[in-house]
């Protein structure tokens, strides 16, 4: 996402209403990315507790605004967000949620209320001691994650599942922990929104798999890319407060522009060297034979929990490989024991000199 800078002047309600229009005194601040601008005119409010602010902020955030008669609907690269004046509810993807505070006139302006975009990565702070609410369209110390390693005993091998959270996803965490192993799931952002129930324990991975798995290849501006990743790195980052420096590329789909985003935004890139093909051949033998017929030190096996047939098969393969001597571990173990920290923008296939 470019960068963005804002400063407002704008006014906190005191609930004050007439003719249906709330009006608005007392200044506050509001800052974007830490940097003051100003925005012409219409001053946003807080009512209730809750920002509103005319729709021109949300295109400095990177949506288009298209209005309907009553009706409001935000766009951009990944979200569509449709609302109306005087409604306590919104949809996002097509999914309904509720607003405390409903779009309205104030002071003659149409406001929206900001938590519209709330849960989609960008972060909000009020500081009393400067009557500041700031915004952050970047991730606290975004790339800068601690993993206390295992001891490296044996050969390495990093399991990776893809596109979960998943209705099979915690019986491959439970298999996991139950064999003392590790492994790195790349997550889908908007998915991992809709199942916070799934816990990654045992000193599993999350890693980013976008926010909204579209091909980056295709995407035409730099931009939509950027914010693809640094969205779902947003919604790994609200879960766990933290997020490591990797990407998986929603299907497999790179070349050279995606790499130089990626790696100028901070981020490597991880492909796999052994593909299960789980997705196409739903058969727990076939995925196990084409695992263990081809494992070697140092392989990245792509895998997705979103299937049953793949939790299946984990049933056989994990207790097999650490039988054959090879210690499971995350995709950030494996590149730290074999290249150190990861290189933003590189591409890794694999874990070998």
């Amino acid at each position: 996402m470019k960068k963005i800078f804002l400063f407002l002047t704008i006014a906190f309600a005191y609930a004050l209403v007439a003719d249906g229009k709330v009006f608005a005194q007392d200044t506050i601040n509001l800052t974007i990315d830490g940097v003051p601008a100003e925005l012409e005119g219409r001053p946003p409010v807080i009512v209730n507790g809750t920002a509103l602010v005319p729709p021109g902020v949300f295109e400095l955030l990177g949506f288009e605004a298209d209005w309907s008669e009553d009706i409001v609907t935000l766009k951009n690269c990944c979200f569509t967000i449709v609302t109306a004046l005087g409604s306590t509810t919104f949809t996002l993807e097509g999914a309904s949620r509720e607003l405390n505070v409903p779009a309205q006139i104030v002071g003659y302006n149409t406001m929206l209320p900001l938590c519209l975009v709330e849960n989609l990565g960008f972060f909000f702070r009020w500081s009393n001691g400067t009557q500041t609410l700031e915004i952050s369209t970047r991730l606290p110390e975004r790339v800068s994650t601690q993993y206390v390693p295992y001891i490296r005993l044996r050969p390495m091998v990093a399991l990776t599942f893809d596109d979960g959270p998943a209705a099979h996803t915690e019986h491959i965490v439970n298999l996991l922990e139950y064999h003392d192993a590790r492994a790195t799931f790349f997550v889908v952002g908007r998915r991992l929104e809709a199942r916070r129930d799934i816990v990654f324990e045992a000193g599993n991975e999350i890693a980013n798999h976008t926010f909204h798995h579209q091909i980056m290849t295709a995407m035409r501006d730099d931009a939509d890319i950027i914010y693809d990743i640094q969205a779902g790195s947003r919604a790994i980052y609200a879960l766990i407060g933290e997020s490591p420096p990797i990407v998986r590329p929603p299907g497999g789909a790179v070349n050279n522009r995606v790499a130089r985003v990626a790696g100028e935004t901070g981020y490597a890139l991880v492909m796999w060297s052994i593909d299960t093909l789980d997705w196409r051949d739903r058969n727990a033998n076939v995925i196990y034979q084409r695992i263990m017929s081809n494992v070697r030190e140092g392989d990245i096996i792509l895998l997705h929990d979103t299937h049953r047939t793949t939790a299946l098969a984990m049933e056989r393969v994990i207790p097999r490989l650490i039988e054959e001597g090879f210690q499971l571990v995350t995709v950030s173990e494996l590149l730290h024991y074999t290249y150190g920290s990861p290189e933003p923008g590189r591409i890794y296939f694999r874990a070998r000199h």
